[in-house]
């Protein structure tokens, strides 16, 4: 009598299963297809996500290059002596390697 007990699950789906093989599969697979239908609407919503992140970062990399650029030349014209200076000694240097 104990095994019985034991078993009873196991004769439970194979007596809901031979009762009626195809609805319980079908409500499996209807299952399955409402998880991937959220699954593919997730991966839409995290697609356009990256793609506004990426346009987000792509601007700010620009407008930072930018920035140094014009520090850069802030800084030479306010040092145009040392700044030849310092051509002229890489010039000499990269003239004696070469």
């Amino acid at each position: 009598m104990p095994d019985d007990r034991l078993n009873s699950g196991a004769g439970m789906d194979s007596l809901t299963a031979s009762q009626d093989p195809s609805g319980w599969r079908q409500a499996a697979a209807d299952d399955q297809a409402a998880q991937i239908g959220a699954l593919k609407s997730e991966l839409e919503s995290l697609k356009e996500s990256v793609a506004a992140i990426s346009a987000t970062a792509r601007s700010l990399a620009s407008t930072s290059v930018n920035v140094a650029a014009a520090d850069i030349e802030d800084v030479l014209k306010r040092n145009v002596f040392a700044s030849l200076g310092t051509a002229a000694f890489i010039s000499y240097v990269w003239g004696r390697i070469g």
